[in-house]
């Protein structure tokens, strides 16, 4: 039989922490919305909004126009997107930059928060969005609670005509992204050259991992005693005997 030494005692369980602890981190996708069921132009509530990818132990709020400046639906813009329903948004005027979209609240928004125990390590935001029709500019700019909205994460004019889909993909990377504990609100803000021209999105994907919060030092502080305890009890002496 092979005999255990205290060093093969003590890798073996630094092992079996580690494989606890990575074990936590969850699904890539923390949230999608693909927009299923189509409402029409200015329905803003009902399932076609909800979240229709969700990890466990995070909540989500529905799309919505949160701003009460736009117009948006879920709608189903056959033949040119098929059967699919996407988001269709409005901004109904007034809103021809992105600076304007900004400055005029021309926004919807969707918010996601960890359980209690857990925290949000985010990596990226993906989606998709295409021009309603030809007139330019029309775009979107996107801003978050983590700096209660006071700068661009990203923005863009949107090149594409419908259904020639652009994909985006927008960092979330940065440090205000790690360790989230807290809700965590994404805008949308979205410019056209008039009401009536609209902007179209599907496929809205914040990706990251969901982790356990491992409370520092007190867990800590238990593995280590746990791990002297057993080498102590194998070998009947401390520790620091070994060294």
């Amino acid at each position: 039989m092979r005999k255990l030494t205290a060093t093969t005692i003590g890798l073996t369980l630094m092992a079996i922490l580690a494989a606890l602890c990575t074990s936590e981190a969850q699904a890539a996708v923390i949230v999608q919305f693909t927009f299923p069921i189509a409402h029409g132009a200015g329905v803003e509530t009902g399932s076609g909004f909800d979240a229709t990818t969700l990890a466990s132990n995070v909540t989500a709020t529905p799309v919505a126009d949160t701003s009460g400046n736009i117009i948006i639906g879920t709608e189903n813009t056959s033949p040119n997107y098929s059967t699919a329903p996407v988001l269709r948004v409005n901004p109904n005027g007034n809103s021809a930059s992105a600076a304007q979209a900004v400055a005029n609240s021309k926004y919807f928004s969707f918010t996601i928060t960890p359980d209690a125990g857990y925290e949000l390590d985010l990596a990226s935001l993906t989606f998709k969005a295409a021009r309603g029709g030809t007139s330019t500019p029309r775009g979107w700019v996107v801003r978050t609670s983590a700096d209660a909205f006071a700068s661009d994460l990203a923005a863009s004019d949107v090149a594409t005509v419908r259904p020639t889909w652009t994909d985006y993909t927008v960092s979330l990377t940065g440090t205000q992204f790690q360790d989230v504990t807290a809700p965590l609100t994404f805008r949308f803000y979205v410019y056209s050259p008039a009401a009536g021209s609209t902007i179209e999105f599907d496929n809205i994907t914040v990706n990251g991992e969901v982790v356990a919060v491992i409370p520092e030092p007190a867990a800590g502080i238990m593995i280590i005693a746990g791990m002297a305890l057993l080498i102590n009890r194998r070998f009947g002496r401390t520790p620091s005997a070994l060294a």
